[in-house]
């Protein structure tokens, strides 16, 4: 009896022993479930949005540095000459998967070339503008035709370029198109649901991004416009056969060196009121009288130092065709030419030729002198003075004292 109540017991707690390794085995394999579950899912899907997120960041760096590079190739981006900038060309991929119709990330462009999951990026680029196609840049390889006008229709069918990741499963489900319309969308996907990411750009949404470099002189396919200020190094290196600055004001530090000559604005464009106290320094050519004229400290044109005037000098009411000559560049006074082809001496007290003492000088006119009537008061200054009084049809003489009436008598 003793040994059955044994047998009994042993079996109860051998049986414990057994519930109790069971429990434990169930419950390493409910932590063993859920840990699988948490690696399988959210450890996962954050794993997977970090990825995303890198690539998404890096292939909006990818698509600035396309931009910028487009508008510092050669051809300062227009490689068709239509006004329009166009991003580098893709590069072929080969046997390398890419996106239908597209290509890779060409790598002289200095950017990223692979995802966070290890595929090439790919790459679609659009040649936008009126010559597109085989007609545009590199006859249509590298590329495909875009709008013609990339400021019209909707932003989808308006594509410049685009940067493309396969996404997880590392397939492009991505087809690039050529421009149908204003309506249809240039990229569209295999499934609405594949994994790959796109960073796409239109050309108004490039040209906002660099807007000083994607900015091309309507009247000119090789100007580029900016309006900001320049720092520039040492120097600026121009066609020295068809170069030119175009400037209001130009401001220098040190010498300004022009092998070619510098050119003076006349005074017309550098008018009189232009000269004043903060100008002094300023230069301008005076065409009527053929002179260099300097803006003195006195607020006034004038002739100093080196800048000497040619000879004749013509007074200001002269021209190279009728020229006025003058001693004090004055119209009152000098020799001044009048439309009768007589030369007056106008506001002058006294004119002397040769010197004032020694070899006399005479003044020889093969057209005669004519000799007018004056009020000038006969004294020792006047001396010698022979005048017509019109009244009386006489010549008179300053003897010094009183004018004699000559012949006739």
């Amino acid at each position: 009896m003793k040994m059955q109540t044994d047998n009994t017991a042993r079996k109860a707690e051998n049986g414990s022993i057994f519930t109790v390794l069971l429990g434990g085995i169930a419950m390493i394999a409910l932590i063993s479930l859920s840990m699988f579950q948490l690696m399988s899912g959210p450890l996962t899907s954050a794993s997977k949005v970090t990825q995303q997120n890198l690539a998404q960041t890096e292939m909006l760096t990818i698509s600035r540095i396309a931009i910028v590079d487009a508008a510092n190739q050669s051809d300062q981006g227009d490689c068709d000459t239509d006004l329009y900038v166009e991003p580098r060309p893709w590069r072929d991929p080969g046997a390398t998967a890419a996106p239908v119709n597209g290509g890779l990330i060409p790598l002289g462009m200095g950017a990223s070339t692979t995802d966070s999951w290890n595929t090439p990026y790919g790459y679609c680029v659009w040649d936008v503008g009126p010559t597109s196609g085989a007609a545009g840049c590199g006859g249509g390889t590298g590329m495909l035709a875009g709008a013609p006008d990339p400021h019209s229709g909707t932003a989808n069918s308006r594509s410049v370029l685009a940067v493309i990741s396969a996404g997880p499963d590392q397939n492009f489900q991505t087809t690039c198109s050529a421009y149908v319309d204003a309506d249809t969308d240039l990229i569209t996907r295999d499934t609405p649901d594949d994994d790959d990411i796109i960073q796409r750009f239109s050309y108004d949404e490039a040209a906002s991004t660099a807007p000083s470099l994607w900015t091309l002189k309507t009247t000119d396919p090789e100007t580029a416009e900016i309006d900001k200020n320049l720092d520039i190094g040492n120097n600026i290196n121009m066609n020295t056969s068809t170069g030119l600055i175009q400037a209001t004001q130009i401001n220098t530090s040190g010498k300004t060196i022009a092998s070619g000559g510098v050119e003076l604005g006349d005074q017309t464009t550098v008018a009189d009121a232009d000269c004043n106290g903060t100008t002094v320094g300023l230069l301008r050519f005076n065409t009527n009288q053929d002179t260099v004229e300097l803006c003195l400290n006195s607020g006034n044109w004038g002739l100093s130092g080196s800048v000497l005037p040619t000879w004749p000098l013509r007074g200001p009411n002269g021209s190279s065709t009728t020229p006025s000559y003058s001693f004090n560049n004055y119209s009152t006074s000098g020799m001044l030419h009048q439309p009768e082809g007589l030369v007056l001496f106008s506001s002058i007290d006294n004119i002397t030729f040769g010197p004032a003492s020694g070899t006399d000088y005479r003044m020889i006119s093969n057209g005669g002198v004519q000799i007018a009537n004056t009020t000038v008061t006969c004294d020792a200054t006047a001396q010698g003075t022979v005048r017509y009084v019109e009244s009386t049809k006489k010549y008179q003489l300053c003897d010094g004292s009183d004018w004699i009436t000559l012949y006739p008598w």
